[in-house]
């Protein structure tokens, strides 16, 4: 019975020396902010638009690469504005 009061009065005044430490910590809040528009640049007009049916094949062919040339243009102007 004895060393039953004794492991209690060991076990008790353990439990009483250890300290609690609260420490505050600041933690940044988000502010919300709206994101800039960004210009996005206008479509080109592809001269494939003129084309006919009844268009020379000299002309589909010259329609077709400056319309390719453009949209390379423009598809680098919108990678460059990913990119900011």
């Amino acid at each position: 019975m004895k060393i039953a009061a004794i492991c209690c009065v060991l076990a008790l005044a353990g439990c009483a020396t250890s300290r609690v430490v609260t420490q505050t910590v600041d933690v940044p809040v988000p502010v919300i902010q709206k994101c800039p528009t960004p210009v996005i640049p206008a479509r080109p007009h592809l001269p494939i638009a003129g084309l006919t049916s009844r268009s020379a094949p000299a002309d589909v062919e010259r329609a077709y690469v400056e319309s390719v040339s453009l949209l390379e243009g423009y598809a680098a102007q919108l990678e460059a504005l990913l990119g900011q």
